[in-house]
This record gives C-alpha cells, sequence and structure tokens, in this order.
C-alpha cells in the first residue's frame, strides 16, 4: 500500500484564491472526485461546518489554501484570523483523522513565520519567531497540524502572485498605468512565488507518494519551503514588472526603506527561503 492511493478523494479549501483556483483546475487530472466546497458547504469560521463537511464527503486528502492573508488588518482582526488560519485547521486536520486515519493533509504557510533578521536564506529547521499576528497565526496553524498526529506535508512559501486576485505584480501593473511615479519597498528581500509553481509542485508531491509505500513514507512528512528561484527585492521585483509591459511612458520608481513606510504590521526583511530540502519531490535545486 501506498502513501497515497491512485485517484484520491480530495477536499480543496480555498479554490476562488491564487493558490486554490490553480489547483482546482490542475487536480482533475489526478482524481476525478474532487470537491472544492463553498463557503455555504464549508465555513472556516465555523469548526462545526467543517467537521460535518469532512464527515460527508470522506476525503483521503484535504489540500488547503485558504487563509486570512490580509495583513495589516488582521492587527486588528486577530480573532478572525486565528479562526481560519489556526482553529479552521485544527478542525479540518481532528475531523480528517477521525473519518480517515490514512488520511493525508497538504497545508500552505509563510515566510512570515521568521522574523527576517537572518542573513542568509532560512531552512525548514531555523527557529520561528514570527513579528505579526498574521505570522504567529500561521505559525499556530503549522503546530496545529503537526499536533494532530497526521501524516501531512507543509509548504512554506513566500510573496505568491497570479494572473488574478489581489497581488503585487496586478497592482503594480494597475499603478504603472495610473500614476507617474511610484515608491517601492526596497529593503524587504525575498523570493516571488507563481501560484502555478506552488501548484505544480503540489501535484508532483502528490505523484510521488502515490509511488512511496506508506511505511516508508514517513521521512517525508513535513515542512518544506516552496519558493521562486529568484531572489530580489519588492523595488526590483516593480522594476521587472513595469520593464515587462513595454509602456510607452512608464513611471518613474523610487526605493523606500521599510521604517519610513506606513506599515501596520512588521514584516521581515529577509523572507528568503532555502530550497534545497524541496528537491525530494522536484527532483532539482531551487537556487
Amino acid at each position: 500500500m501506498n502513501a497515497i492511493k491512485t485517484n484520491p478523494r480530495i477536499l480543496l479549501t480555498g479554490s476562488t484564491g491564487q493558490v486554490g483556483g490553480v489547483l482546482l483546475k490542475m487536480l482533475p487530472m489526478m482524481s476525478s472526485e474532487l470537491w472544492a466546497p463553498t463557503r455555504h458547504e464549508l465555513d472556516l469560521y465555523d469548526p462545526e461546518s467543517i467537521t460535518a463537511a469532512v464527515q460527508r464527503f470522506n476525503p483521503d486528502i484535504i489540500i488547503n489554501p485558504a487563509a486570512y492573508t490580509a495583513v495589516d488588518q488582521a492587527e486588528d482582526d486577530v480573532e478572525n484570523c486565528y479562526l481560519v488560519n489556526e482553529t479552521a485547521v485544527k478542525h479540518l486536520a481532528q475531523a480528517l483523522k477521525h473519518v480517515n486515519p490514512n488520511g493525508v493533509f497538504i497545508h500552505y504557510s509563510t515566510d512570515y513565520v521568521f522574523d527576517g533578521t537572518k542573513a542568509e536564506p532560512y531552512s525548514e529547521t531555523d527557529a520561528t519567531n514570527p513579528q505579526s499576528i498574521y505570522g504567529k497565526s500561521k505559525l499556530a496553524g503549522e503546530h496545529a497540524l503537526a499536533d494532530a498526529g497526521l501524516s501531512h506535508l507543509i509548504f512554506r512559501t513566500s510573496w505568491v502572485y497570479s494572473l488574478f486576485g489581489k497581488n503585487f505584480v496586478n497592482t503594480i501593473k494597475r499603478l504603472a498605468v495610473e500614476r507617474k511615479e511610484l515608491t517601492i519597498v526596497s529593503d524587504q528581500l525575498g523570493a516571488p512565488t507563481s501560484a502555478l509553481e506552488i501548484a505544480t509542485v503540489t501535484l508532483l508531491a502528490i505523484k510521488h507518494l502515490q509511488m512511496t509505500p506508506i511505511n516508508t513514507a514517513h521521512s517525508m512528512w513535513g515542512i518544506y519551503n516552496l519558493t521562486g528561484k529568484e531572489m530580489l527585492s519588492w523595488y526590483e521585483f516593480a522594476q521587472k514588472i513595469v520593464a515587462q509591459m513595454n509602456l510607452d511612458s512608464p513611471p518613474t520608481i523610487k526605493p523606500q526603506l521599510t521604517k519610513d513606510y506606513p506599515f501596520k504590521a512588521p514584516r521581515p526583511l529577509n523572507s528568503r527561503l532555502s530550497g534545497e530540502k524541496i528537491k525530494i519531490f522536484t527532483g532539482s535545486p531551487q537556487d
């Protein structure tokens, strides 16, 4: 028996989000039994709704890209942030373990679990020290999943973007047309990561585990960094985005330090994550 069976029953949360939206399009290639419930069918703010939905569908895999990601808003909306990023994860995991003790939980976390003071890219084993409510809630979600005692993968990612939704790329594209000058933070370093890449690696991981005997898969469960290969600042990222737009009159882009920008929630200055461990699924380095 392998760690994940062929044609598994997959429950996907957050299918209207960036990563969830791409997964919704790709997962049918892997399973004919995919359920992406609406909020009416599975309300992440309601533990009873979560438990009922999992019991009804009885999944082999839960894939959970749903998250509360409004970083600054979370500083004033602590309860709702934790409800989605920790409590919902706990109840999803507990419900899965109850209906299917051999089930697999795939979850996504963030670079914000680190304080950003390290000079080098963070590895999966580096000490966490989140500075924001968002980061603390996502770390609490990681712990809730680990404590559930399920087979699980946690992919820590950063600076996620896609063709749709609210993200840095789409914001810069809009502002580049509307404004003559943009001021962008230049001292935060990280790796822009496309939702397509995150979804692709998720499917690679599932395929890998479909070929791995359940009694040897235990060494693969746990946390993995999953980010883009290119590491740069938000300022440099904005320059690249605008350059690719080929505008007749592109805006001037000016750098600004984080300390001079009115963020409500603290941001890690170093969001770079090492991509060595993820090679177990991708077969190639992320450097």
